[in-house]
């Protein structure tokens, strides 16, 4: 009966740390996607600052 109690203690610790490394992996996916939409963002911001006309450069 004891080793049942320890190896249910072993697989808590396990679960836990399982539980543990999930969550920071979607924390890191998580970052990742909003760096990427956050790129995207810039890249359109800067696309539609190119296609704005510019001013002559005397003007300037």
């Amino acid at each position: 009966m004891e080793v049942y109690v320890q190896v249910r203690e072993i697989l808590a610790l396990f679960e836990t740390l399982l539980n543990g490394a999930q969550l920071r992996r979607l924390l890191l996916m998580k970052e990742i996607h909003n760096l990427q939409r956050s790129n995207a963002a810039d890249h359109v911001h800067i696309a539609s600052r190119k296609s704005q006309p510019r001013a002559p450069k005397f003007l300037e």
